[in-house]
């Protein structure tokens, strides 16, 4: 595992990848962020970005059960050099992380179908992971879920369609080896009875089922901690940083 200090001294910040503009074959693209305004630790959203992003409120439970990490935008948030930065700590005994979702309108980007990318990379450490997804506009878990982008290893990587019935009943692909501490592309292209995922535009998963979501769905990047194994220790320290989001609706 790559150490957190030397990875904020050497990360690339600029021309790293160039963002998708403009419409491609079969999609619209209906949002782009690159992160162009410099804003300091405890000021994302704010003024930059309030149009664009929402995040989850400070001291808000990544799960509804203990032990729980917390979300605390406000100590893990901050944009520089075109780079989207979070900082995954542990302060007062809390281990804080951080979730955001694209708006449109004043509201969460929610549609039926779509394309999904995110380029991004991750230093892990124990006890914190990101996930990518779509979560149903409804807000009811039995109308899918759709993970297109989801880890804690340094080294591996997967994506989910979870669908009704779950856990136990989800499609899960796997992605061994992947050096999750470079950049990369995740997608996801949801279409009818289809869902398509893709790393750096190679498809690694495809989901053709009838359980395949039918209802309008947003985008959460969430990154998070005490799921799916302990909680981190207190010196436990973990890095996501996001280059660009892309967002695309089905022509």
């Amino acid at each position: 595992m790559l150490a957190f200090a030397a990875v904020i001294a050497t990360a690339q910040v600029t021309g790293v990848n160039q963002p998708p503009q403009g419409n491609m074959a079969g999609w619209t693209q209906v949002f782009l962020e690159d992160f162009k305004t410099d804003v300091p630790l405890g000021a994302f959203p704010g003024n930059a970005y309030g149009n664009k992003w929402s995040v989850y409120k400070d001291g808000t439970g990544v799960t509804n059960r203990p032990p729980t990490g917390k979300y605390y935008p406000s100590k893990v948030i901050s944009v520089k050099d075109g780079i989207l930065r979070e900082d995954l700590h542990t302060e007062d005994g809390i281990s804080m992380s951080a979730a955001i979702s694209p708006l449109k309108d004043g509201a969460y980007l929610s549609q039926l179908y779509g394309k999904y990318s995110v380029r991004f990379k991750y230093v892990a450490a124990p006890g914190y992971k990101y996930a990518w997804l779509l979560w149903p506009k409804s807000n009811n878990w039995n109308d899918g879920e759709i993970d297109f982008a989801e880890g804690h290893d340094q080294n591996a990587s997967a994506a989910f369609l979870h669908f009704e019935g779950a856990p136990r009943k989800q499609d899960e692909f796997k992605i061994p080896e992947v050096d999750m501490s470079q950049w990369h592309t995740f997608s996801c292209e949801w279409t009818p009875g289809k869902v398509v995922f893709k790393l750096d535009d190679k498809i690694f998963g495809t989901s053709e089922r009838a359980e395949v979501p039918t209802k309008p769905m947003r985008m959460t990047l969430q990154s998070e901690s005490c799921v799916g194994s302990p909680c981190p220790d207190a010196g436990a320290r973990g890095l996501v940083e996001i280059d660009w989001v892309a967002i695309y609706a089905k022509q």
